[in-house]
């Protein structure tokens, strides 16, 4: 027992091996002497049980934040993905939105395309088609002769 508490002495304690090695002639001071030995190791003892309980409340104090951390965490993740999910969301409907706009501009211009070709339309349904008609029944054409034989003798080589 005196190699163990020599060996786990410091410093500050050499009085314990000390007190315990000495051989004493009197049985009063041996007495007295095994009485502040045993005080001091009692008041070491509740120091180490000091320290070790209030480490032990640290422990429990830390594991406790520990388990808030994690579900704090856990709480911050799953907003994280719904925010995620919104931001998704909101980046389908913008491309939908292009989609759609694109597609608008082509349905105008190709209305616009087909603007001239609708009034055509339009004017034969309103009945404005033969309004107007050029009859050359009254004019004459005087058209020289060497051009009109030229023309009759091609006629014929074709």
């Amino acid at each position: 027992m005196l190699q163990h508490i020599k060996r786990d002495v410091d410093a500050e304690n050499s009085f314990i091996p000390d007190a315990l090695q000495c051989r004493i002639q009197d049985p009063l001071k041996a007495l007295a002497r095994n009485k502040i030995a045993r005080h001091r190791y009692l008041q070491t003892l509740q120091r180490e049980d000091f320290v070790i309980t209030e480490y032990q409340k640290k422990a429990q104090l830390l594991v406790k934040q520990i388990r808030n951390l994690r579900s704090e965490f856990a709480a911050l993740q799953t907003q994280s993905r719904e925010m995620q999910s919104v931001q998704s969301d909101a980046s389908g409907r913008n491309t939908s939105v292009e989609e759609v706009r694109t597609m608008w501009s082509k349905i105008i211009q190709t209305f616009n395309a087909m603007n001239k070709e609708m009034e055509v339309v339009d004017s034969v349904v309103i009945g404005d088609v033969d309004q107007f008609c050029l009859d050359a029944s009254n004019v004459t054409l005087n058209i020289p002769n060497i051009l009109v034989t030229r023309i009759e003798s091609e006629m014929y080589k074709v």
